[in-house]
């Protein structure tokens, strides 16, 4: 497990308000890429905004061979924003 410090934390934070795509890899300015965009959570009915990063392609890694995740929420939106 890699350790970060408090202002690679906040860069890796960042990411998750940019439009990440599946399948492309997330880099981080001064960091390197941290991992891949395995699923992209939108789920307009509740305002639920997520991305799942993993260690590996998910276009080649195999479930089984993930040994990291990644979840990356963005913050709430409001109702005008959802409906």
């Amino acid at each position: 497990m890699t350790n970060y410090t408090d202002k690679e934390r906040k860069l890796i934070a960042e990411q998750q308000y940019k439009d990440l795509k599946t399948n492309k890899k997330v880099n981080v300015k001064g960091i390197g890429t941290i991992g891949y965009v395995s699923k992209v959570v939108n789920d307009k009915k509740t305002g639920e905004q997520a991305y799942i990063i993993t260690d590996g392609n998910p276009k080649v890694q195999k479930p089984e061979e993930v040994n990291h995740v990644t979840v990356m929420f963005q913050g709430s939106l409001g109702v005008d924003k959802t409906l």
